[in-house]
């Protein structure tokens, strides 16, 4: 047995609060998502990321924004290593859609 809808629905709705708090809340050091502190462990994983998979600053932004949002989504107060994993996963799945997707266009277009 899964999470009620309700029980979703209630968790998305503080995650939103929580996202929307943050954005129009003071921009001091907790205010800019830019400045969020991460841990040496959270650090090592997206440099990691980077070197391993060339992810260019903008998709970079992405895998905090979506590690931010699973955070919101779970009920933490700050983006941790197991939360970027998350979000490194979904963008290795993006890309491998995206992959799948070119490689069906040119078999079923007869290009190379």
């Amino acid at each position: 047995q899964g999470e009620t809808s309700a029980s979703v629905r209630a968790r998305v709705a503080e995650a939103r609060r929580r996202g929307r708090a943050r954005r129009e809340g003071p921009r001091g050091s907790q205010g800019c998502q830019g400045a969020q502190q991460l841990d040496n462990e959270s650090l090592a994983l997206l440099e990691d990321a980077v070197d391993r998979t060339g992810l260019t600053a903008r998709a970079l932004g992405r895998v905090r924004r979506g590690a931010q949002t699973i955070a919101d989504l779970e009920g933490d107060e700050a983006v941790g290593a197991n939360h970027l994993r998350e979000a490194l996963s979904y963008r290795v799945l993006d890309r491998d859609a995206v992959a799948e997707v070119g490689t069906s266009l040119r078999v079923s277009t007869g290009t190379r």
